[in-house]
């Protein structure tokens, strides 16, 4: 991680902040850039209120502090740059981690909780020249994980083979969903858990026709998505970093359908079984199997990571903004035509990060406004909901 941070030569009478970047969540402090998590003693949860308020000169935010270890942190902040000069434009950083690529843009699925059950996309798949330039754009960087992932079905992909090929030979690890009606032995072997960091299983339900009814699939497919789920779970339980099942859709026997997801994949290994908090992308989707967000009485936000340190690719090498534009409506470039530092650099770019940390008020027009995700203040009781 430290190879993200870029340190400057001290100046004795410098003002300083705390980053735009920076954010609480619970008894942990996040930094969008640098990827960190600081976890905070009881103590200091009080400590962060008044450093988010505060500017000054170094010696202010160290005179705040009551107890040695309030110094080391503060110290550890100052030196990975989660406290910087105040006259520093933080619009222009960006350092990707994570990238997400669309590999392909379709789905066999049409899940109620998904817009794809309300406005479907017509099949596409990403040429090999253009995954092979994302790579090789890609490579440079400290990349945690890459997703084959953007409301599609990635085992439609007829390169998936090829693709999780090549990313194991530049050492890059995938993460990816699946609804696993696709699942097969062939893919079980082929990966390996060297290969992956997660895989999210979408099942919904135990029950073959509220599974189908959910997810708009023929009841028939239920029993093979479970057989090959049970031993995909079997080869990597305990051996990836995430093995989750989300059960999506907002209805009162949610927790019932978890209890018996989690019941019933237990007997094959450790799988993390979550309920989610199906939401409306964005504003890309409306019924009443999922909760609705918007922002519409507030001007100044205080960040979300995705435009920070998130990169999300189209099928057609295009860089759009995130993972809730279903539609694709902001595109930040191409990386047919340019680097990925050069797009998501620009002014445009610094000027849409801007608005999403707060610099700016923040037009009106923007999905962020109807984003789940967009953080309204900098101290979160709570995590966010993905």
């Amino acid at each position: 991680m430290s190879q993200r941070i870029h340190q400057s030569k001290e100046q004795p009478d410098i003002m300083y902040k705390m980053s735009m970047f920076s954010h609480v969540i619970g008894n942990q402090l996040f930094h969008d850039i640098n990827s960190e998590e600081y976890i905070l003693l009881p103590h200091q949860n009080s400590l962060f209120d008044q450093l988010f308020n505060l500017t000054g000169p170094k010696n202010d935010f160290y005179s705040i502090c009551s107890k040695p270890e309030d110094l080391k942190l503060i110290q550890k902040l100052f030196d990975d740059r989660v406290i910087v000069p105040t006259g520093e434009d933080e619009t222009g950083h960006y350092y990707p981690f994570l990238v997400d690529i669309e590999t392909n843009r379709h789905c066999n699925a049409q899940c109620l909780y998904c817009p794809q059950s309300e406005s479907r996309k017509k099949k596409g798949v990403m040429s090999q020249d253009i995954f092979n330039n994302i790579i090789h754009q890609i490579k440079p960087y400290d990349i945690e994980w890459v997703a084959f992932t953007h409301y599609n079905e990635p085992l439609l992909d007829p390169f998936f083979t090829e693709r999780v090929i090549q990313l194991r030979e530049n050492n890059l690890k995938l993460y990816f969903t699946t609804n696993a009606t696709l699942l097969s032995p062939q893919v079980i072997d082929l990966l390996e858990p060297n290969d992956l960091v997660g895989v999210i299983f979408n099942l919904p339900s135990m029950e073959p026709e509220e599974w189908s009814y959910f997810m708009q699939l023929p009841t028939h497919l239920f029993e093979h998505t479970v057989h090959q789920m049970e031993m995909f779970i079997q080869k990597f339980s305990d051996k990836i970093e995430l093995l989750s099942i989300f059960i999506n859709g907002t209805t009162k026997n949610q927790d019932p359908r978890r209890q018996n997801i989690d019941e019933h994949f237990s007997q094959f290994g450790n799988v993390e079984v979550v309920n989610q908090n199906s939401h409306n992308r964005a504003g890309s989707i409306s019924n009443k199997y999922i909760n609705s967000y918007s922002h519409v009485n507030q001007d100044r936000f205080c960040g979300c990571e995705r435009i920070a340190g998130h990169l999300h690719i189209s099928w057609e090498g295009k860089c759009f903004l995130c993972c809730q534009d279903y539609y694709q409506s902001i595109i930040l470039g191409d990386l047919q035509k340019n680097s990925i530092k050069d797009i998501m650099s620009s002014n445009e770019v610094k000027k849409l990060r801007g608005e999403i940390y707060g610099v700016y008020p923040m037009r009106q027009n923007l999905p962020c406004r109807q984003c789940v995700q967009l953080r309204k203040k900098r101290n979160v009781v709570s995590p966010i909901p993905y």
